[in-house]
């Protein structure tokens, strides 16, 4: 338990760091590259079928920046190096995204082989953890945790979105969780910032890879 602990500390993402838990033993790598690519201010990600594209104020960490943020070896600072840390660790965050407006506002993508779970699609996931959701978020030092469930439509699918506010350090936080699944691989975009209304409006970065996004919350 004191290393999840210190996985959640270093993450600060707790459905991914039960998914790990579960999963390790049962490896099962995903058949295409789910990393992604960082072009200026969009990221591009196939595999999940969305691009992430930031207005002016806000820019993608480069991988040196990503791998030095997320305490990962130099040797994992490119995108053929995460998918290879992806390969070898079955998990690996591969794009982060801030705003000089407010340091504290992030968005993060940690990709997730989903090993014995491959087989579940985004809602029979989220069905299977969600119970101890709270207790993670309380592992990483939040009070006054509420959570909910909301939808959110990219294209002509709907897709997953947890709502989560806590209370760290008399200080606010707001953040959104959203899923995606595909072949043997889970993404997990992160949304963190001070309220509800800041976090839709990040939420709304995403666009289909065809088409528009519509949201839903």
């Amino acid at each position: 338990m004191g290393n999840s602990k210190n996985m959640l500390k270093k993450w600060g993402n707790p459905f991914l760091v039960l998914v790990i838990i579960l999963s390790l033993c049962f490896p099962a790598m995903a058949e295409e590259d789910p990393i992604g690519e960082v072009d200026g201010n969009i990221y591009t990600n196939s595999v999940f079928g969305f691009q992430m594209v930031l207005p002016d104020n806000w820019h993608f960490l480069n991988d040196l920046e990503l791998a030095q943020r997320m305490d990962y070896s130099v040797d994992y600072a490119s995108r053929e190096g995460l998918a290879r840390l992806l390969k070898e660790k079955t998990a690996a965050c591969c794009m982060m995204a801030t705003t000089e407006d407010d340091p504290n506002s992030t968005v993060h993508l940690m990709v997730q082989d989903l090993g014995l779970y491959r087989y579940l699609d985004e809602q029979t996931f989220f069905n299977a953890i969600k119970e101890g959701l709270s207790n993670a978020l309380t592992s990483l030092g939040f009070a006054d945790v509420k959570t909910s469930q909301q939808t959110f439509r990219l294209a002509d699918k709907e897709y997953v979105v947890l709502d989560a506010e806590g209370t760290t350090n008399n200080i606010t936080e707001h953040s959104l969780f959203m899923y995606f699944i595909s072949d043997n691989v889970m993404g997990v975009l992160t949304i963190k910032t001070s309220s509800q209304e800041n976090a839709i409006a990040i939420l709304d970065f995403l666009q289909p890879l065809e088409g528009n996004c519509t949201p839903n919350i």
